[in-house]
C-alpha cells in the first residue's frame, strides 16, 4: 500500500521510482564489506535490520542472505570484545535484533534459548542505570525496556520490564507546574527531546500502560507530566512550539528543528499518545493548535544541514529528511489530519530526492568512517541512525505501513 498520493497513475510512477531506489540502496549497502561495527544504531546490526524488512517487502532470498550474514557477524562479536550493555551500541541492541528477527519469522524460535543468558546480563546492568538514574533510550534503562518488551512473557522479562516502569515512577521530579524527568547531572537544563528527554519518558510511560496495570499513580504522573510539558511552550512569535530544552534557571529561548530526536514532531506524537489515556479537552485543543503549526512549517525552518560532500540535505533518520517524513507519516496515521497529510507528502518527496542524491554521490567520495580500538569500523553514511539503512527502512514503511515494527527502538510504536 503506497501512501504517497491518491492519484493511481501518479502512485504507480512513484512506486516504480521508489522500488528502483530501494534496489540501488540495497546494492550499495551490500558493498559495505569494510564495515564491521557490530552494533544496532551505527553498525552492521542496523544494516541487517534494513535487509530483514527489505526481504519481507520483496520476498527475495538474496536479501534474506544479506540479513542473516550481517546479523551473524554482529552476534559473533559478542564473544570477542567487552561490549557495553546499552541498546544503541551494546549487547542489548544485538539481543533485541535477534529476538525481533524471531518475532518476524526470520530466525527460528530455537534461537530464543540463546538469549536466556543475555537476559540476565541486561537485567544486571539495570542496577547501574538505576543508581545513576540513566533513563536514556539509547544509553540507559528505557532502551533495555524496549528489549524486555520484545521478549515479553519469556522467563523474567516481564518482571524486569515492570522494574523499569517502577524506576520511571520513582525518578519523576515535581516542579511548579507538574512532573518532569531530568538527566542525573549537575546541569540545570531539562531535555525536551523524544530521544533523550522528558517527553520520551512520558511517551514510554503512556505506552507501558498497554502492558501493565494502569494504576491511579501512573494516571496522576502522566497527567502532571503532560501539564508540565504544555507549560514549556515557547512564547508566541517563535518558529517552533517548543525549545530543545528548558531549565530550572533562566534560559534563552531557542527554536527547535524538525527531527525525531528533538522538536515539535516528537512532542506532538507524545501528546497524541498520552491524550488517548487522559481524554483531556484542553490537551486536545493544544494538540490541534500544534498540528496546525506543524502543517504550516516551511522547509527552511526545519533547519536541515546541507551536506557539501554528498550534495544533498541531511537525510538521516535522527535529524534529517527521512526521519521527518516518517514522523509526519506516523502523526497522520494517528490523527487523520489533512494538513499533516499534505506535509507528509512534501517531506516524503524530499526524503526520496535526498536518498537518490546520497546514492548518486557515495561512489565519488572516500567513505567517512569511524575506527574504534583499531579493529571496529563504521561508515556513518550507511548506518541506521545516520545513514542509508535508516532511510531505506523509512521508504519501505512508507510503501507498506504494515512493515514498521522496527520503529519500537525509536519509541514510535
Amino acid at each position: 500500500m503506497l501512501m504517497f498520493t491518491a492519484s493511481s497513475e501518479k502512485t504507480g510512477l512513484q512506486q516504480q521510482r521508489i522500488e528502483q531506489l530501494l534496489v540501488n540502496l540495497a546494492d550499495e549497502l551490500s558493498q559495505a564489506n569494510g564495515m564491521n561495527m557490530p552494533v544496532l544504531m551505527k553498525g552492521n546490526a542496523g544494516i541487517s535490520l534494513f535487509f530483514a524488512y527489505y526481504y519481507l517487502h520483496t520476498k527475495e532470498d538474496k536479501y534474506l542472505d544479506q540479513c542473516t550474514r550481517l546479523a551473524e557477524e554482529a552476534i559473533s562479536w559478542l564473544e570477542k570484545i567487552d561490549m557495553p550493555s546499552m541498546l544503541a551500541s551494546g549487547f542489548t541492541g544485538i539481543a533485541w535484533l535477534i529476538k525481533h528477527f524471531i518475532n518476524l519469522g526470520i530466525f527460528s524460535t530455537d534461537t530464543d534459548d540463546l538469549l536466556d543468558d543475555i537476559d540476565r546480563y541486561v537485567a544486571q546492568s539495570l542496577e547501574r542505570d538505576f543508581h545513576k538514574n540513566d533513563y536514556d533510550l539509547f544509553y540507559g534503562y528505557m532502551g533495555k525496556a524496549v528489549y524486555f518488551l520484545e521478549r515479553e512473557h519469556r522467563n523474567n522479562c516481564t518482571l524486569y520490564y515492570q522494574q523499569i516502569v517502577a524506576q520511571v515512577l520513582r525518578s519523576v521530579e515535581q516542579g511548579k507546574h507538574g512532573y518532569y524527568w531530568k538527566a542525573n547531572n549537575d546541569l540545570p537544563e531539562i531535555n525536551l527531546g523524544l530521544a533523550h528527554g522528558s517527553p520520551g519518558v512520558l511517551k514510554f510511560l503512556a505506552g507501558a500502560t498497554s502492558h501493565i496495570k494502569y494504576t491511579e499513580e501512573i494516571q496522576i504522573i502522566i497527567a502532571g507530566a503532560t501539564r508540565w510539558l504544555l507549560r514549556q511552550r515557547n512564547p508566541p512569535g517563535n518558529i517552533s512550539f517548543f525549545p530543545n530544552s528548558t531549565s530550572t534557571t533562566p534560559l534563552s529561548v531557542i527554536d527547535s528543528r524538525l527531527a525525531w530526536c528533538y522538536g515539535d514532531l516528537g512532542i506532538a506524537l507524545t501528546l497524541v499518545k498520552v491524550n488517548k489515556l487522559l481524554q483531556d479537552e484542553q490537551v486536545r485543543l493544544f494538540i490541534d493548535e500544534l498540528l496546525q503549526a506543524l502543517s504550516q512549517r516551511s522547509f527552511e525552518t526545519a533547519f536541515l544541514k546541507y551536506d557539501e560532500i554528498l550534495n544533498c540535505y541531511d537525510n538521516c533518520f535522527c535529524h534529517g529528511a527521512s526521519g521527518i517524513a516518517y514522523l509526519f507519516h506516523k502523526l497522520y496515521r494517528e490523527t487523520n489530519d489533512e494538513g499533516i497529510y499534505r506535509k507528509y507528502l512534501e517531506w516524503a518527496e524530499i526524503a526520496v530526492q535526498n536518498t537518490a542524491a546520497m546514492l548518486a554521490n557515495l561512489g565519488n567520495i572516500e567513505k567517512r568512517k569511524e575506527v574504534i580500538n583499531d579493529k571496529l569500523v563504521t561508515w556513518e553514511d550507511y548506518t541506521l541512525i545516520h545513514g542509508l539503512a535508516g532511510a531505506g527502512l523509512v521508504l519501505i514503511s512508507l510503501m507498506n505501513p504494515q512493515l514498521s515494527a522496527w520503529d519500537s527502538i525509536f519509541l514510535l510504536d
